[in-house]
């Protein structure tokens, strides 16, 4: 891994975790109980890499454990894709992140196991009352991954 590229990925999960707000960094810091993520190599050729997780927050509001992955490119050393089946992802986070090609735009571009995990289909709309802005941060599970396992 290079030095650029090591950049890379620290430019990109700065600016995420930077526009997290601090009570989801603490509740992913003391809230949320992680485990070892699977690390899988999706890509030989473009050396793409997944880290999936599964995790559960204790307290939950949803009460059920939080599965969800990120994609990154290891040569480039840049995250590519993220997502995590809980509602604050999927109801604030969902739109800002396909229109930034960090999501996918439509529910069947989903690895097979993960589109049923959704609390409801994906309408590809924005997200005009739950993150009127748009900004790019992360739930708290995106926030352990993140700040757990990624250098």
């Amino acid at each position: 891994m290079s030095f650029y590229s090591e950049m890379l990925l620290e430019i990109r999960k700065r600016r995420i975790l930077g526009n997290t707000d601090q009570g989801r960094i603490a509740r992913a810091r003391h809230d949320v109980r992680t485990r070892p993520p699977m690390m899988t190599q999706i890509d030989e050729d473009e050396n793409l890499w997944m880290m999936e997780f599964n995790f559960k927050a204790f307290p939950s509001t949803e009460e059920k454990r939080h599965w969800g992955y990120i994609i990154y490119d290891e040569d480039d050393n840049d995250i590519k894709e993220m997502f995590c089946d809980c509602k604050d992802y999927f109801f604030r986070l969902r739109a800002p992140y396909a229109r930034n090609s960090l999501a996918p735009k439509r529910d069947h571009d989903l690895p097979s196991k993960y589109g049923n995990r959704q609390p409801a289909r994906f309408n590809g709309r924005w997200t005009v009352q739950t993150n009127p802005s748009g900004r790019l941060f992360a739930c708290k599970h995106l926030t352990a991954a993140l700040k757990g396992y990624m250098n």
